[in-house]
């Protein structure tokens, strides 16, 4: 394992000896192709995953030019937003015997901006670390670890809360009591997270079309043409 603080460390300190080249560290980069892809939608919906293993929080202060779909409709702006990342982010797809961490997880281009603080990605890897140990210990495929165990470790050192032992992979209590109700700012990051199971999001986004719409509330037409 090499340690990166130290390398640099050492090259500042012993200039002749080292040569350090550029570095490159930006904000985006490749990313893997996991069991699971982050969106943007699943993000905006709180969604909770089976697998949870990590709970991020950060506002969305993206850089460049974004690409979603969604982004038309409504824009987070700087709103803060907490969001889970699942285990399978981590895990390439088709590719045993691998965890990613860090900024190369299975997360589209404009979900980045919420997973990528410092704390959170240390976390992530503090997972991915005892993932794989646990792997080795039982001598399993690190896709077939116990993920309960590793949510309840993770849990009994404040890492997550206590929740992810028991919630659904599914749109977040709070918002899945304003779909359809609460108009098109509540059901639209919804239909948009569930737009490949038409039976599903279609009724919801019917409700809220119907409903009176102030001047603030007319992302439905776009919504249609989308």
């Amino acid at each position: 394992m090499l340690n990166v603080w130290r390398v640099f460390v050492f090259s500042n300190k012993y200039r002749q000896a080292f040569d350090q080249g550029r570095l490159i560290d930006t904000r985006e980069r490749r990313r893997i192709a996991g069991e699971w892809t982050i969106t943007l939608p699943d993000q905006i919906n709180e969604r909770t995953y089976p697998d949870s293993i990590v709970r991020a929080y950060s506002n969305f202060d993206t850089y460049g030019q974004t690409i979603d779909p969604y982004l038309v409709l409504e824009h987070p702006e700087k709103k803060g937003i907490g969001v889970y990342i699942p285990f399978r982010a981590m895990l390439p797809n088709r590719l045993d015997g691998i965890l990613v961490t860090g900024l190369g997880i299975s997360a589209h281009r404009d979900a980045v901006p919420l997973i990528r603080m410092q704390a959170d990605i240390q976390n992530g890897g503090y997972a991915a670390g005892v993932a794989a140990a646990m792997a080795v210990e039982t001598n399993v495929p690190v896709c077939n670890i116990d993920i309960k165990a590793l949510q309840q470790h993770l849990v009994e050192i404040g890492n997550l809360p206590e929740t992810v032992l028991s919630g659904p992979g599914l749109v977040s209590a709070a918002r899945r009591q304003n779909l359809g109700g609460g108009g098109i700012s509540e059901t639209v990051p919804w239909c948009l997270g569930h737009r490949n199971i038409p039976h599903r999001a279609m009724p919801l986004l019917e409700v809220a079309y119907i409903k009176p719409r102030s001047n603030t509330n007319s992302t439905i037409p776009k919504y249609w043409r989308f």
